[in-house]
């Protein structure tokens, strides 16, 4: 499974205020676009080259170019190496656990947690919350958030299977910001 922590494999947000939209790589075939406070995925490359993923009108994951008509997304900031908008910069709260601050996110729908090697190990229900210091991804699973905790049943903060695991945002599914499953205050 592996962790991809950089800037260009994380969850995104579009901050921007507006619609933007989303060309192939190479041309200006549109593909798509980002809707206001939609999350996407930065699914990045080497150097300049950038991808992301997007959840497509017809409901599909699909990759699109970082740039449009020759100028790079406005929801991206290549002058500071990050996303202007992660999900880690609207988190739902934050939480100490054993004297260290944890950003927090709510699940609005039960999700699947998986081990660092992508084996299913436990679930977290719906309205309870999972807490991350990382904006970190899984390599193979873009789609899976790394996180540190997770709120049990009882509303215990258990730790992820040793030291940290991934949940399933749901961003395959729901992207918009009412609809996701993994969501912030964004």
């Amino acid at each position: 499974m592996g962790v991809a922590g950089d800037w260009q494999r994380t969850i995104a947000i579009n901050k921007t205020g507006n619609v933007v939209p989303l060309y192939q790589y190479g041309n200006q075939n549109k593909l798509g676009q980002l809707n206001n406070r939609e999350a996407f995925i930065v699914a990045g490359g080497e150097g300049d080259y950038c991808e992301i993923k997007f959840l497509n009108s017809s409901g599909k994951m699909q990759m699109a170019n970082c740039t449009t008509n020759g100028q790079w997304l406005p929801v991206l900031d290549y002058d500071n190496n990050v996303a202007k908008a992660t999900c880690m910069d609207y988190p739902y709260g934050t939480v100490n656990i054993d004297g260290n601050t944890y950003k927090t996110f709510i699940m609005r729908k039960t999700k699947n947690i998986y081990t660092p090697s992508g084996k299913l190990w436990k679930s977290v229900s719906a309205g309870h919350l999972v807490a991350t210091d990382t904006p970190a991804v899984g390599d193979s699973h873009p789609d899976w958030k790394l996180i540190k905790y997770y709120q049990d049943a009882s509303g215990n903060w258990v730790r992820v299977n040793g030291n940290y695991g991934f949940v399933d945002t749901g961003i395959e599914n729901a992207s918009g910001y009412s609809s996701i499953a993994f969501y912030g205050s964004w």
